[in-house]
């Protein structure tokens, strides 16, 4: 699922470099010394690489970066950088708690300054303290560092990793890679084809428009496919998923989960757990696996399998098939012309109607 291994690869803890020209180095209090030490934020244009270094310190900074006129302008730096002369930007946050925009001077209420949209690949590495980052309009890759952190997508591509921390993640346009890594994380996809992922603890994900690819990780979470195709797994812990729009692929994996297909022909399947499964509208395909698990196909002509376990399986209306498989299982077909199979265990009926067709059943009832 994307190239998300790679990018956890965490970095080691960055220390703000000191000044090229500053005492430390030189011995002596120069001129260029006491300029460098009365802003907090410093930056270097690398003029064989183009890339545009700016440092912020291990206090709480104020970073800001704008293209106005042609040229890049950076809060708390006097020089200015002509916009041909930069082909990517490097930001580092270092410690504190800070604030790194790079959306055009947008602000977090929504309001922006003039200025044209910075469209050049980000860097960003904010490091510890609870840190808040607004991605430039270009692709953003982002490593948020521990701490409770907030960032902002923009229209472009976003690769963030949350670090450990209760962090708010949203991806804005484009196709983006989310991941929340440890604590209780909210990641809102936006549009766009995104992959999320919640990490350790009680996450909540909330797709957005696109066909999303979800991991809830180890924890209780809530996943919500919104709109669009998407693919959703719950992962560890006791689960809440919803599918809405489209065609989804739904999957509880360990835990006791609730999954709701919502519109559309979705595939269900509850793993492992006592698992509770809707299909709610559009023609679904439901396996509970293991555990003992209550299913319901909802509308539309449905395939219900329960798998081992005690199952309770519901067809609704619609032609269904419902099969039970390993287990003393209950099967109730519904409205429609259905076709139940019992499968091995005890298994029961209810509901019988006589246009059905019943196999391996030990107990009806009407």
């Amino acid at each position: 699922m994307a190239d998300t291994q790679s990018a956890r690869a965490r970095k080691s803890k960055q220390r703000r470099p000191a000044p090229p020209h500053s005492s430390r180095y030189l011995g002596i209090e120069s001129l260029e010394a006491r300029e460098v030490m009365a802003s907090s934020v410093t930056a270097v244009l690398n003029d064989t690489t183009h890339v545009l270094t700016i440092n912020g310190s291990e206090r709480a900074d104020n970073i800001v970066v704008r293209l106005i006129g042609g040229k890049y302008q950076i809060s708390g730096v006097s020089t200015r950088y002509d916009v041909a002369d930069v082909t990517s930007i490097v930001v580092n946050g270092y410690e504190g708690n800070d604030r790194i925009d790079l959306g055009s001077g947008r602000m977090s209420s929504g309001k922006r300054v003039p200025g044209a949209l910075i469209t050049v690949p980000t860097t960003i590495n904010a490091d510890e303290g609870n840190d808040t980052v607004i991605g430039s309009y270009g692709t953003n890759t982002v490593d948020l560092g521990d701490g409770n952190d907030n960032f902002w997508g923009m229209d472009g591509i976003d690769i963030v990793l949350g670090g450990a921390g209760n962090d708010i993640l949203r991806g804005g346009l484009g196709d983006d890679n989310l991941d929340g890594e440890a604590g209780n994380d909210q990641l809102i996809g936006g549009n766009g084809n995104d992959v999320l992922i919640g990490g350790d603890d009680n996450d909540q994900i909330d797709g957005g428009l696109g066909n999303d690819q979800m991991v809830g990780g180890a924890g209780d979470d809530r996943l919500e496919g919104r709109q669009g195709d998407d693919t959703i797994s719950g992962g560890l812990g006791n689960d809440i998923i919803n599918g809405s729009d489209g065609d989804d692929t739904l999957s509880g994996d360990d835990g006791d989960d609730n999954l709701h297909g919502g519109l559309g022909d979705d595939e269900l399947h509850g793993g492992l757990g006592n698992d509770f499964l809707n299909g709610f509208k559009g023609n679904d395909v439901i396996y509970g696996n293991e555990g003992n698990d209550t299913i319901y196909g909802g509308d539309g002509n449905d395939e219900l399998e329960g798998g081992s376990g005690n199952d309770l399986i519901y067809g609704g209306n619609g032609n269904d098939w419902l099969k039970g498989d390993s287990g003393n299982d209950t099967l109730d077909g519904g409205a429609g012309i259905d076709i139940l199979d019992g499968g091995t265990g005890n298994d029961r009926v209810r509901n019988r109607k006589s246009q059905d067709t019943h196999s391996d059943i030990d107990t009806t009832s009407f």
